[in-house]
Protein backbone atom coordinates (compact mmCIF):
# COMPACT_ATOMS: atom_id res chain seq x y z
CA UNK A 1 0.00 0.00 0.00
CA UNK A 2 1.31 3.46 -0.91
CA UNK A 3 0.30 6.45 1.24
CA UNK A 4 1.40 9.99 0.40
CA UNK A 5 1.77 12.59 3.13
CA UNK A 6 3.00 16.19 3.34
CA UNK A 7 6.22 16.66 5.33
CA UNK A 8 7.56 19.87 6.82
CA UNK A 9 11.19 20.80 6.04
CA UNK A 10 12.13 20.06 9.66
CA UNK A 11 10.59 16.56 9.58
CA UNK A 12 12.37 15.85 6.27
CA UNK A 13 15.66 16.94 7.90
CA UNK A 14 15.04 14.55 10.82
CA UNK A 15 14.23 11.69 8.43
CA UNK A 16 17.46 12.33 6.52
CA UNK A 17 19.48 12.33 9.75
CA UNK A 18 17.93 9.03 10.83
CA UNK A 19 18.51 7.43 7.44
CA UNK A 20 22.16 8.55 7.45
CA UNK A 21 22.83 6.42 10.58
CA UNK A 22 22.59 3.28 8.44
CA UNK A 23 20.18 1.66 10.90
CA UNK A 24 17.19 1.92 8.57
CA UNK A 25 16.62 0.67 5.05
CA UNK A 26 14.54 3.59 3.80
CA UNK A 27 12.05 6.25 4.84
CA UNK A 28 9.24 3.70 4.92
CA UNK A 29 10.95 1.70 7.66
CA UNK A 30 11.46 4.82 9.80
CA UNK A 31 7.85 5.92 9.39
CA UNK A 32 6.48 2.42 10.07
CA UNK A 33 8.49 2.19 13.31
CA UNK A 34 7.38 5.68 14.34
CA UNK A 35 3.72 4.71 13.86
CA UNK A 36 4.21 1.51 15.88
CA UNK A 37 5.91 3.63 18.55
CA UNK A 38 2.92 5.96 18.69
CA UNK A 39 0.53 2.99 18.86
CA UNK A 40 2.36 1.51 21.84
CA UNK A 41 2.42 4.84 23.66
CA UNK A 42 -1.30 5.29 23.02
CA UNK A 43 -2.06 1.83 24.41
CA UNK A 44 0.01 2.54 27.53
CA UNK A 45 -1.69 5.90 28.06
CA UNK A 46 -5.13 4.31 27.75
CA UNK A 47 -4.10 1.77 30.40
CA UNK A 48 -3.03 4.57 32.69
CA UNK A 49 0.56 3.34 32.71
CA UNK A 50 3.00 5.26 34.91
CA UNK A 51 6.06 3.67 33.35
CA UNK A 52 6.28 5.65 30.10
CA UNK A 53 9.67 7.25 29.65
CA UNK A 54 10.88 9.52 26.85
CA UNK A 55 11.66 7.39 23.82
CA UNK A 56 14.20 8.09 21.12
CA UNK A 57 15.54 6.28 18.10
CA UNK A 58 14.76 2.56 18.12
CA UNK A 59 17.67 0.38 17.15
CA UNK A 60 16.13 -2.64 15.46
CA UNK A 61 18.23 -5.79 15.78
CA UNK A 62 18.35 -7.45 12.40
CA UNK A 63 19.47 -10.84 11.23
CA UNK A 64 20.60 -11.26 7.62
CA UNK A 65 19.11 -7.92 6.63
CA UNK A 66 18.25 -7.76 2.96
CA UNK A 67 18.72 -11.50 2.45
CA UNK A 68 16.00 -13.88 1.33
CA UNK A 69 18.01 -16.96 2.20
CA UNK A 70 16.68 -17.17 5.75
CA UNK A 71 13.06 -17.00 4.57
CA UNK A 72 13.58 -19.51 1.78
CA UNK A 73 15.29 -21.98 4.11
CA UNK A 74 12.72 -21.68 6.84
CA UNK A 75 14.95 -19.45 8.99
CA UNK A 76 13.53 -16.84 11.34
CA UNK A 77 12.11 -13.76 9.68
CA UNK A 78 13.25 -10.28 10.59
CA UNK A 79 10.12 -9.68 12.67
CA UNK A 80 10.63 -12.96 14.53
CA UNK A 81 14.22 -12.06 15.30
CA UNK A 82 13.60 -8.53 16.49
CA UNK A 83 10.71 -9.62 18.72
CA UNK A 84 7.58 -7.55 19.08
CA UNK A 85 7.92 -3.86 18.37
CA UNK A 86 6.30 -3.25 21.74
CA UNK A 87 9.18 -4.98 23.49
CA UNK A 88 11.79 -2.91 21.70
CA UNK A 89 9.98 0.35 22.28
CA UNK A 90 9.63 -0.32 26.00
CA UNK A 91 13.35 -1.01 26.16
CA UNK A 92 14.35 1.91 23.96
CA UNK A 93 15.66 4.28 26.62
CA UNK A 94 18.05 1.56 27.74
CA UNK A 95 19.16 0.38 24.31
CA UNK A 96 20.06 3.62 22.64
CA UNK A 97 23.64 4.80 22.76
CA UNK A 98 24.52 8.09 24.43
CA UNK A 99 25.09 9.58 21.00
CA UNK A 100 27.25 12.70 21.05
CA UNK A 101 27.52 12.65 24.85
CA UNK A 102 30.85 12.22 26.59
CA UNK A 103 30.54 14.23 29.78
CA UNK A 104 28.15 13.20 32.58
CA UNK A 105 25.39 15.63 33.62
CA UNK A 106 27.06 16.20 37.02
CA UNK A 107 30.25 15.30 38.85
CA UNK A 108 30.46 11.57 39.50
CA UNK A 109 32.07 9.63 42.38
CA UNK A 110 35.56 8.50 41.44
CA UNK A 111 36.83 4.94 41.83
CA UNK A 112 40.26 4.81 43.42
CA UNK A 113 43.00 2.37 42.56
CA UNK A 114 43.37 -0.36 45.18
CA UNK A 115 46.46 0.36 47.27
CA UNK A 116 47.06 -3.22 48.35
CA UNK A 117 46.41 -6.37 46.37
CA UNK A 118 44.87 -9.10 48.51
CA UNK A 119 47.00 -12.21 48.46
CA UNK A 120 44.27 -14.77 49.21
CA UNK A 121 40.49 -14.36 49.27
CA UNK A 122 38.39 -17.35 50.41
CA UNK A 123 35.74 -18.41 47.94
CA UNK A 124 32.88 -17.30 50.23
CA UNK A 125 34.17 -13.70 49.93
CA UNK A 126 34.14 -13.69 46.12
CA UNK A 127 31.43 -11.82 44.26
CA UNK A 128 28.17 -13.72 44.69
CA UNK A 129 28.04 -16.56 42.18
CA UNK A 130 24.61 -15.58 40.86
CA UNK A 131 26.23 -12.41 39.50
CA UNK A 132 27.30 -14.56 36.61
CA UNK A 133 27.11 -12.50 33.40
CA UNK A 134 28.37 -9.09 32.34
CA UNK A 135 25.94 -8.15 29.54
CA UNK A 136 23.10 -7.54 32.06
CA UNK A 137 25.47 -5.26 34.00
CA UNK A 138 26.17 -3.37 30.77
CA UNK A 139 22.43 -3.04 30.10
CA UNK A 140 21.81 -1.64 33.60
CA UNK A 141 24.73 0.80 33.38
CA UNK A 142 23.43 2.07 30.04
CA UNK A 143 19.93 2.41 31.51
CA UNK A 144 21.14 4.37 34.52
CA UNK A 145 23.33 6.59 32.32
CA UNK A 146 20.38 7.46 30.11
CA UNK A 147 18.17 8.18 33.11
CA UNK A 148 20.86 10.42 34.60
CA UNK A 149 21.03 12.34 31.33
CA UNK A 150 17.25 12.65 31.16
CA UNK A 151 16.76 13.73 34.77
CA UNK A 152 20.03 15.59 35.29
CA UNK A 153 20.50 13.96 38.67
CA UNK A 154 21.18 10.72 40.52
CA UNK A 155 18.33 8.21 40.45
CA UNK A 156 16.16 6.54 43.08
CA UNK A 157 16.44 2.76 43.06
CA UNK A 158 12.90 2.39 44.40
CA UNK A 159 11.52 4.56 41.61
CA UNK A 160 13.54 3.40 38.62
CA UNK A 161 14.63 -0.20 39.27
CA UNK A 162 11.23 -1.66 38.25
CA UNK A 163 11.32 0.32 34.99
CA UNK A 164 14.87 -0.77 34.18
CA UNK A 165 13.94 -4.38 34.95
CA UNK A 166 10.85 -4.13 32.71
CA UNK A 167 13.06 -2.91 29.88
CA UNK A 168 15.51 -5.73 30.61
CA UNK A 169 12.63 -8.22 30.40
CA UNK A 170 11.63 -6.95 26.96
CA UNK A 171 15.24 -7.04 25.82
CA UNK A 172 15.74 -10.51 27.30
CA UNK A 173 12.73 -11.83 25.38
CA UNK A 174 14.25 -10.46 22.18
CA UNK A 175 17.60 -12.07 23.00
CA UNK A 176 15.84 -15.40 23.50
CA UNK A 177 14.60 -15.10 19.91
CA UNK A 178 18.22 -14.67 18.84
CA UNK A 179 19.29 -17.64 20.97
CA UNK A 180 16.71 -19.79 19.21
CA UNK A 181 17.68 -18.49 15.78
CA UNK A 182 21.38 -19.21 16.30
CA UNK A 183 20.71 -22.52 18.10
CA UNK A 184 22.57 -21.45 21.24
CA UNK A 185 22.60 -23.75 24.24
CA UNK A 186 22.30 -22.61 27.83
CA UNK A 187 26.03 -22.02 28.23
CA UNK A 188 26.22 -19.80 25.14
CA UNK A 189 22.85 -18.01 25.34
CA UNK A 190 22.83 -14.24 24.99
CA UNK A 191 19.72 -14.02 27.18
CA UNK A 192 21.24 -15.70 30.25
CA UNK A 193 20.52 -13.74 33.47
CA UNK A 194 17.98 -11.43 31.81
CA UNK A 195 14.44 -11.65 33.23
CA UNK A 196 11.72 -13.42 31.27
CA UNK A 197 8.12 -12.43 30.62
CA UNK A 198 6.91 -16.00 31.24
CA UNK A 199 4.98 -17.41 34.17
CA UNK A 200 7.82 -16.70 36.60
CA UNK A 201 8.30 -13.11 35.45
CA UNK A 202 7.82 -11.63 38.91
CA UNK A 203 10.58 -13.73 40.44
CA UNK A 204 12.96 -13.23 37.52
CA UNK A 205 12.43 -9.45 37.69
CA UNK A 206 13.13 -9.44 41.42
CA UNK A 207 16.28 -11.47 40.84
CA UNK A 208 17.44 -9.09 38.12
CA UNK A 209 16.90 -6.06 40.34
CA UNK A 210 18.78 -7.56 43.28
CA UNK A 211 21.64 -8.97 41.23
CA UNK A 212 22.11 -6.65 38.23
CA UNK A 213 20.74 -3.26 39.32
CA UNK A 214 21.13 -3.00 43.08
CA UNK A 215 19.42 -2.90 46.44
CA UNK A 216 20.19 -1.34 49.80
CA UNK A 217 20.28 -3.62 52.85
CA UNK A 218 18.84 -2.69 56.24
CA UNK A 219 22.36 -1.80 57.29
CA UNK A 220 22.57 0.66 54.40
CA UNK A 221 24.97 -1.42 52.30
CA UNK A 222 24.53 -1.40 48.53
CA UNK A 223 24.45 -4.89 46.97
CA UNK A 224 24.50 -6.33 43.44
CA UNK A 225 27.03 -6.75 40.65
CA UNK A 226 27.06 -3.03 39.75
CA UNK A 227 28.10 -2.27 43.32
CA UNK A 228 30.61 -5.15 43.36
CA UNK A 229 32.22 -3.73 40.22
CA UNK A 230 32.23 -0.15 41.58
CA UNK A 231 29.97 0.94 38.72
CA UNK A 232 27.47 2.67 41.02
CA UNK A 233 27.71 4.48 44.34
CA UNK A 234 25.17 5.75 46.85
CA UNK A 235 24.40 9.42 47.21
CA UNK A 236 25.88 10.79 50.43
CA UNK A 237 22.53 12.21 51.50
CA UNK A 238 20.14 9.37 50.62
CA UNK A 239 20.51 5.60 50.95
CA UNK A 240 18.10 4.93 48.07
CA UNK A 241 19.66 7.30 45.54
CA UNK A 242 22.58 6.16 43.36
CA UNK A 243 24.60 7.37 40.42
CA UNK A 244 27.16 5.82 38.16
CA UNK A 245 30.76 6.24 39.20
CA UNK A 246 33.30 7.60 36.76
CA UNK A 247 34.17 3.99 35.86
CA UNK A 248 30.50 3.03 35.45
CA UNK A 249 29.93 6.04 33.18
CA UNK A 250 32.93 5.18 31.01
CA UNK A 251 31.73 1.57 30.73
CA UNK A 252 28.22 2.70 29.77
CA UNK A 253 29.55 4.83 26.90
CA UNK A 254 31.60 2.10 25.21
CA UNK A 255 29.84 0.64 22.15
CA UNK A 256 28.43 -2.84 22.71
CA UNK A 257 27.93 -5.38 19.87
CA UNK A 258 24.52 -6.51 21.16
CA UNK A 259 23.04 -3.18 22.24
CA UNK A 260 24.43 -0.92 19.55
CA UNK A 261 24.87 -2.83 16.30
CA UNK A 262 22.53 -4.65 13.92
CA UNK A 263 22.80 -8.37 14.62
CA UNK A 264 23.79 -9.94 11.30
CA UNK A 265 25.95 -12.70 12.76
CA UNK A 266 26.27 -14.22 16.21
CA UNK A 267 27.79 -11.42 18.32
CA UNK A 268 30.10 -11.50 21.29
CA UNK A 269 28.33 -10.18 24.38
CA UNK A 270 31.13 -7.65 24.93
CA UNK A 271 33.32 -5.78 22.47
CA UNK A 272 37.12 -6.09 22.60
CA UNK A 273 37.24 -2.55 23.97
CA UNK A 274 34.80 -3.43 26.76
CA UNK A 275 36.76 -6.55 27.66
CA UNK A 276 40.04 -4.65 27.79
CA UNK A 277 38.43 -1.88 29.87
CA UNK A 278 36.99 -4.34 32.39
CA UNK A 279 40.17 -6.39 32.63
CA UNK A 280 42.22 -3.28 33.41
CA UNK A 281 39.60 -2.12 35.92
CA UNK A 282 39.70 -5.48 37.72
CA UNK A 283 43.50 -5.48 37.89
CA UNK A 284 43.62 -1.89 39.09
CA UNK A 285 40.65 -1.48 41.43
CA UNK A 286 38.92 -4.82 42.21
CA UNK A 287 41.33 -6.96 44.25
CA UNK A 288 38.66 -9.50 45.24
CA UNK A 289 37.69 -10.23 41.63
CA UNK A 290 41.35 -10.20 40.60
CA UNK A 291 42.14 -12.77 43.27
CA UNK A 292 39.22 -15.00 42.30
CA UNK A 293 40.29 -14.97 38.64
CA UNK A 294 43.94 -15.68 39.49
CA UNK A 295 42.90 -18.56 41.75
CA UNK A 296 40.87 -20.21 38.99
CA UNK A 297 43.55 -19.62 36.35
CA UNK A 298 46.12 -21.29 38.62
CA UNK A 299 43.62 -24.08 39.19
CA UNK A 300 43.46 -24.70 35.43
CA UNK A 301 47.23 -24.39 35.09
CA UNK A 302 47.63 -27.08 37.77
CA UNK A 303 45.43 -29.48 35.81
CA UNK A 304 42.16 -29.16 37.73
CA UNK A 305 40.09 -28.05 34.75
CA UNK A 306 36.70 -29.72 35.16
CA UNK A 307 33.94 -28.35 37.45
CA UNK A 308 34.33 -31.16 39.99
CA UNK A 309 38.13 -30.94 39.98
CA UNK A 310 37.96 -27.18 40.44
CA UNK A 311 35.65 -27.57 43.42
CA UNK A 312 38.05 -30.05 45.02
CA UNK A 313 40.94 -27.66 44.36
CA UNK A 314 39.04 -24.83 46.07
CA UNK A 315 38.07 -27.02 49.03
CA UNK A 316 41.71 -27.91 49.60
CA UNK A 317 42.57 -24.22 49.94
CA UNK A 318 39.97 -23.49 52.62
CA UNK A 319 40.39 -23.37 56.36
CA UNK A 320 38.77 -26.52 57.83
CA UNK A 321 36.34 -24.49 59.96
CA UNK A 322 35.22 -22.46 56.97
CA UNK A 323 34.93 -25.58 54.82
CA UNK A 324 32.71 -27.24 57.43
CA UNK A 325 30.31 -24.30 57.31
CA UNK A 326 30.11 -24.11 53.51
CA UNK A 327 27.75 -26.25 51.47
CA UNK A 328 28.94 -27.96 48.29
CA UNK A 329 26.24 -26.16 46.27
CA UNK A 330 27.36 -22.74 47.48
CA UNK A 331 30.98 -23.43 46.61
CA UNK A 332 29.96 -24.67 43.15
CA UNK A 333 27.82 -21.56 42.60
CA UNK A 334 30.71 -19.29 43.55
CA UNK A 335 33.07 -21.10 41.20
CA UNK A 336 30.55 -21.22 38.36
CA UNK A 337 29.73 -17.51 38.62
CA UNK A 338 33.39 -16.46 38.52
CA UNK A 339 34.10 -18.78 35.59
CA UNK A 340 31.13 -17.33 33.66
CA UNK A 341 32.44 -13.79 34.15
CA UNK A 342 35.88 -14.95 33.02
CA UNK A 343 34.37 -16.48 29.88
CA UNK A 344 32.63 -13.17 29.12
CA UNK A 345 36.06 -11.52 29.33
CA UNK A 346 37.70 -14.23 27.18
CA UNK A 347 40.08 -15.23 29.99
CA UNK A 348 38.97 -18.85 29.77
CA UNK A 349 36.83 -20.87 27.39
CA UNK A 350 34.54 -23.82 27.88
CA UNK A 351 35.29 -27.04 25.96
CA UNK A 352 32.67 -29.78 25.74
CA UNK A 353 33.27 -33.49 25.16
CA UNK A 354 29.81 -35.03 25.11
CA UNK A 355 28.31 -34.43 28.54
CA UNK A 356 31.68 -33.51 30.03
CA UNK A 357 33.02 -29.97 30.34
CA UNK A 358 36.50 -28.67 30.93
CA UNK A 359 37.98 -25.19 30.96
CA UNK A 360 41.12 -23.95 29.27
CA UNK A 361 42.79 -20.59 29.71
CA UNK A 362 43.12 -18.35 26.68
CA UNK A 363 46.15 -16.33 25.67
CA UNK A 364 44.54 -13.34 27.36
CA UNK A 365 44.00 -15.46 30.47
CA UNK A 366 47.65 -16.47 30.52
CA UNK A 367 48.63 -12.81 30.27
CA UNK A 368 46.28 -12.02 33.15
CA UNK A 369 47.93 -14.76 35.23
CA UNK A 370 51.33 -13.17 34.69
CA UNK A 371 50.32 -10.12 36.73
CA UNK A 372 50.68 -12.20 39.91
CA UNK A 373 54.43 -11.84 39.75
CA UNK A 374 54.17 -8.11 39.07
CA UNK A 375 52.17 -7.22 42.16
Amino acid sequence: MIILYRSTPRIKEILDDLLSTGDYEDYSEIINLAIMNLSVLQEELEKGSDSILPLNRTRVHQVNKGSTQGRESGGASRREIQGSSSNYLKAEYSLRRLLGITNPPFELPKVAQAKDQIQQVPVNKWFFGQHNRLLPAKFSCRSIANLMVQTGEAISLDQYSPQIAEAATAFGDSLRNLDEHFGLNRDEALSTAFPSSGERKHKSVERYISQFIGQTTREGRLTGLLSDMNFIAKDAHSEDVVSLTDIGWQFALIENPVLDRPVNDLPETLSPEEKSFLKDHILRSLPIERNAFLTLLKCIRDGANSPSEMDEYLRASLDPKLLASMSDSFLSTQRSGAISRMIDLNLVKRVRDGIYVKYVSTEIGETFLEVEGEC
